[in-house]
């Protein structure tokens, strides 16, 4: 555990380096587009269009309880565009930087640190518009905005152990960045985005709720809904089965990227 701290300590004392790495990924992510940054608000904004005209029709009965299903989907869709660009952009953080893990020695955990941090920045920049639209729908998370952080930075670690296993996994097994998306899409309706969690029962039978919870997005999903539309705690019930994966998650991931560490630098 002492090495892990250490290596975490490692990052602080390199933060220009991480900082340079996160910049350079966003100018080359955004590199020769006209629209740049936008594309980060346009992305889920038009997914929330197209789930809002067809979705709330056609599973209305996962959207009962919701009086905005286009405010509902904003506060979902925009947390996941952060976990699922953290994880597809996690894959090639080796291999994307191969010409650099060859030239110098910095702690590797950097690479896919800063990828999530990348990613962090795009939704923090994000929520800005986020509150604007709920403000322009007349929706107020209120004091229980306070509780954002907490949930962000549990969101934050998740993302960031799966970026330890993902990219260290992508220098040995290169089908890895193949298979991502698809994993991602039907994840993707494995969480309460496009359907309200209490009406679950209309979707999925009572015995299989449990087994549903087990799914770390699912009680993410909820604490940001709760938060941004509900106004409400993020559900602290829910939230401390994605607290523990995660912790488990970042832990596990790090040494496993450690002692997978000279087959990385073989295989690059």
């Amino acid at each position: 555990m002492s090495g892990m701290f250490s290596e975490l300590k490692k990052i602080f004392e390199r933060r220009e380096l991480v900082k340079n790495l996160v910049v350079k990924q966003l100018k080359v992510r955004y590199k020769s587009s006209s629209l740049g940054f936008l594309w980060s608000l346009l992305n889920p904004l038009l997914m929330m269009l197209v789930y809002s005209a067809v979705f709330s029709r056609i599973v209305r009965e996962g959207a009962q309880g919701i009086d905005n299903y286009a405010a509902f989907l904003v506060t979902g869709l925009f947390t996941w565009n952060f976990f699922s660009g953290s994880l597809s952009d996690s894959v090639n953080a080796f291999m994307g930087n191969a010409s650099l893990i060859k030239k110098v020695y910095f702690p590797r955990i950097i690479l896919p640190v800063s990828t999530v941090l990348t990613n962090l920045v795009n939704y923090l920049l994000s929520l800005i518009v986020v509150f604007i639209l709920l403000g322009l729908w007349g929706i107020y998370p209120g004091v229980n905005l306070l509780y954002l952080p907490l949930v962000i930075m549990v969101l934050f670690f998740i993302c960031t152990g799966f970026s330890f296993f993902l990219s260290t996994l992508n220098v040995i097994f290169r089908d890895i960045e193949h298979m991502i998306q698809v994993i991602l899409l039907a994840w993707f309706f494995l969480c309460p985005i496009i359907y309200h969690y209490e009406q679950l029962g209309a979707l999925i039978p009572g015995r299989y709720h449990g087994l549903y919870l087990m799914n770390p997005m699912a009680g993410m999903i909820i604490s940001f809904q709760n938060i941004l539309y509900f106004g409400e705690p993020p559900g602290f019930n829910l939230l401390i089965p994605p607290l523990v994966f995660g912790a488990v998650l970042f832990t596990s991931g790090y040494y496993f990227m450690q002692k997978m560490e000279g087959i990385i630098v073989d295989h690059i």
